[in-house]
């Protein structure tokens, strides 16, 4: 399985797919709403899951010095075998010489975590907005973040831009599909709870490159009850 580790965002994004799976969107935002804590025991089993995959061999030696562009590159001159990557993906992937040999299956779930087998990370559009405007600038922000996520505005983004929807509700009448992007609409569809990245839910702004680099820093040889404490020393150390 290819993973290009230097550019963290593709070990963290892989880590999304594992917590949600386990532990469901839910518990994430209750760790941005300080009800839990990246220390708890289900979050510290995240970060077992994430090692399990290199100590059983699952990516190539020294992954954690390989970028994405390399990561990509060899995926798609047949290299690796598989990758994990959201579906935005898809359309380099159909453009390639490996196009008709390709296919995707979503994340498995864990069979003591049933419960959240219809969770998962969805990438689309992120915006953050300042929760403490007033006035004018409060209601216009509203606006614009009413527009950009509604079901008209997803759907010239898809037609367009061939950026597959965060909603069931967008009209694709019109637009020519390939297979490959009917099956992953098909997918989110299926989906009961979103996920964007697991430091998304924290005002801390840091918290994106410590999640990230503690994750890298956990496959170089840091356990995973010192990642989870790690992280959570962050957030403890901000409030």
């Amino acid at each position: 399985m290819g993973m290009g580790a230097k550019d963290t965002w593709r070990l963290g994004h892989f880590y999304n797919c594992i917590a949600y799976k386990k532990v469901g969107v839910d518990n994430i935002k209750k760790i941005g709403a300080r009800e839990a804590k990246w220390t708890d025991e289900n979050m510290v089993e995240t970060f077992e899951i994430l090692k399990s995959f290199k100590d059983r061999g699952a990516f190539e030696e020294n992954f954690e010095g390989i970028d994405w562009s390399t990561e990509n590159a060899n995926f798609l001159s047949g290299k690796y075998a598989m990758i994990c990557v959201p579906l935005w993906f898809i359309p380099n992937a159909e453009a390639s010489e490996i196009a008709d040999s390709l296919d995707f299956f979503p994340i498995p779930y864990f069979e003591d975590a049933e419960d959240y087998k219809d969770n998962a990370a969805v990438y689309t559009d992120a915006h953050v907005y300042n929760g403490k405007l007033e006035g004018y600038e409060k209601e216009i922000t509203l606006e614009w973040a009413k527009f950009t996520h509604s079901a008209y505005s997803e759907e010239v983004r898809l037609k367009v831009c061939n950026q597959l929807p965060g909603r069931s509700d967008v009209n694709i009448d019109g637009y020519e599909m390939s297979p490959l992007m009917k099956k992953a609409l098909a997918l989110n569809n299926e989906l009961t709870a979103y996920g964007g990245d697991v430091f998304e839910y924290d005002e801390i702004t840091s918290m994106q490159d410590v999640i990230r680099n503690s994750l890298v820093g956990m496959m170089l040889g840091t356990t995973p009850e010192d990642t989870a404490k790690t992280i959570q020393a962050e957030i403890d150390n901000n409030q």
